[in-house]
């Protein structure tokens, strides 16, 4: 039971994550901070840091000691 909860609440951070990155590069392009061509959507940035960062997660959880 503990893992699924560890796991489920993982998934949680990551959603976070997920969402503040997009509102945070939404609201840096609005204040003139970042430059985005039309066809840009902030989808794609906030997959690549979630992925990015899940990628760290799984090296940090693969180099912990069991």
């Amino acid at each position: 039971m503990k893992i699924i909860v560890n796991r489920f609440f993982k998934l949680i951070i990551l959603l976070i994550l997920f969402i503040g990155v997009a509102l945070f590069e939404y609201a840096s392009a609005g204040l003139g901070l970042l430059n985005h061509s039309n066809e840009w959507h902030y989808f794609y940035s906030s997959f690549g840091y979630t992925v990015f960062i899940l990628l760290l997660w799984t090296f940090h959880e693969w180099m912990l000691p069991n």
